[in-house]
């Protein structure tokens, strides 16, 4: 086992593969505490809370919002929130889940796993392991939770990133936006639900068919979507943080089918909690992807991944997929005798970009790509005799090619 490190005072697990680095603190929740590209940090982090523990009794306080320790990072809850029975998950705070001090059961330089203790009031016990992938700024975020109550238990697995949006003068940071495609057979009227804060809050936008855009504004709000894409993308000024997952078709997910849910932290009322109150306080907004609901007899377990990535991709973003970010499609136009290519795009692993004419064997432009560095394409071509458009190829040492884009003349 990898020897703990520190963060911000506490005893922490340090991960590193050169390209994207993270910190795991065991004593927090088993909390991702931040997470880098490079030296760019993406996540919020309570610096009023730095090194500080707590008992369980001080974790739960009164029960109420108002005691919660939010230490900020990324952490798994279990899903439906609520405060009307056994079968919702009345936090934080949370003693055990949230905040308890969960074990390091194995860390090496690229992995770091942590289990909570056993909880009561779920009957969970949620195990959290964190794989940075080889030579890539992606990484894999495993869930698992286990009925280790004697009774059933329905819950789904709710992990809730928080993203900084504040800037060293603790003033809002402009451009903090995150995109989630919408669902074209939604069932939801403008394809996304309020849950708290005004209907018409300005900072949801809709503007961009097919996507919905929470571009933060320190207002006080959330919103759940039934996506079925399987992404969604936070931008702060290009540098661009990710979150990939599955979607199981025909599952029942909690809030009326949300898949992505978005946290907007600001001053105002929401569950009956002041989040005007100084502890409370903080300039972020939290990428929240939560799991089908499933049922699990004593003993059983499921276990559900997410793809953390992150590259420097310029907007609108269009699509994420496992190699690329997309900003925005393909263009091709006629120039006089030429052709016209333009399009933008940030990758998740270092390689090369090919543009290729299709249905002529032509490599039309080249050039080397890296997670740091966005890839702007806006030059004139000559196509070949033959062809019938191009085609945009990422190339790597480890894999097959992959075709990014294409357009057709």
């Amino acid at each position: 086992m990898r020897p703990a490190d520190t963060f911000r005072g506490w005893p922490a697990v340090r991960l590193d593969n050169d390209i994207i680095s993270a910190v795991v603190v065991p004593d927090i929740g088993g909390r991702i505490l931040q997470f880098w590209l490079s030296d760019h940090p993406y996540l919020f982090v309570n610096r009023n809370l730095a090194g500080r523990l707590f008992t369980p009794a001080e974790n739960w306080g009164d029960g109420s919002m108002s005691s919660w320790k939010n230490y900020g990072g990324n952490k798994t809850w279990p899903a439906p929130q609520g405060w009307d029975g056994p079968d919702q998950w009345a936090g934080p705070p949370d003693p055990v889940l949230d905040s308890g001090r969960f074990n390091l059961l194995d860390a090496d330089r690229r992995r770091a796993a942590v289990q909570s203790p056993p909880d009561p009031r779920t009957g969970l016990q949620i195990t959290r392991e964190l794989q940075l992938e080889p030579n890539a700024a992606r990484a894999v975020l495993r869930r698992t939770m286990r009925n280790v109550s004697q009774r059933r238990v329905r819950w789904s697995l709710w992990d809730v990133t928080q993203l900084d949006c504040a800037t060293d003068a603790d003033a809002v940071r402009p451009n903090c936006t995150m995109i989630i495609p919408l669902d074209a057979a939604s069932r939801l009227r403008r394809g996304y639900s309020v849950l708290y804060g005004a209907e018409d809050n300005p900072q949801w936008s809709t503007a961009r068919p097919g996507f919905l855009e929470v571009r933060y504004a320190g207002a006080l709000g959330k919103v759940g979507v039934d996506s079925r894409a399987g992404w969604v993308a936070f931008a702060d000024g290009g540098w661009v943080f990710t979150h990939r997952f599955e979607v199981t078709p025909g599952a029942e997910y909690p809030d009326g089918g949300a898949t992505v849910e978005v946290w907007t932290q600001g001053p105002g009322i929401a569950a009956g909690v002041d989040f005007s109150q100084p502890q409370l306080r903080g300039l972020f907004m939290e990428m929240e992807v939560l799991g089908p609901l499933v049922e699990l007899e004593p003993g059983d377990a499921s276990s559900m991944d997410i793809v953390f990535a992150a590259c420097c991709c310029p907007g609108p973003i269009v699509d994420v997929t496992a190699d690329v970010c997309c900003g925005g499609q393909l263009e091709l136009r006629p120039q006089g005798r030429a052709w016209r290519v333009r399009g933008a795009w940030g990758v998740f692993e270092s390689g090369r970009m090919q543009l290729r004419a299709v249905g002529a064997s032509a490599v039309l432009l080249e050039q080397p790509v890296t997670p740091l560095e966005p890839l702007k394409l806006d030059a004139s071509v000559q196509l070949p005799e033959g062809a019938r458009g191009v085609e945009l190829v990422f190339l790597r040492d480890t894999a097959s090619p992959v075709v990014v884009a294409s357009a057709v003349t």
